[in-house]
């Protein structure tokens, strides 16, 4: 156990939830807590209290320290350790985006272009 406990925040309570996220993050022990407060303090990030039930309800590691691995972890790890390049890794692990979803993004960049190119003058 380290000073410091950081993770995903999941279950966060509605009156906290952001769609870029939140972080939980507990202090374990005094210098922890010190230098969450030098870093409040300083304006470095913000922090909302929250009850320690919440923050792990939905974060069984913070309790039990483990959880199940999923299998792609293992393949995945070992792709990166024979040096792939991160295209094949993308290609192989990630989902590729759909025709439709494809062809969206390029609606939205040339929009983006001719957007730009009318206010540029």
């Amino acid at each position: 156990m380290g000073d410091v406990t950081l993770g995903d925040y999941w279950g966060v309570p509605k009156k906290l939830f952001d769609e870029k996220g939140i972080s939980v993050v507990l202090a374990n022990t005094e210098s922890g807590r010190n230098a969450l407060n030098k870093l409040k303090i300083s304006q470095r990030i913000g922090l909302v209290p929250t009850d320690f039930k919440d923050a792990v309800n939905s974060n069984p590691r913070i309790i039990a320290g483990n959880i199940s691995v999923p299998e792609a972890r293992e393949h995945i790890l070992n792709a990166i350790s024979r040096e792939y390049t991160f295209q094949i890794l993308h290609e192989k692990y990630i989902r590729v985006p759909s025709r439709f979803r494809r062809f969206a993004g390029r609606i939205k960049r040339m929009f983006l272009k001719i957007v730009k190119r009318l206010f540029k003058y």
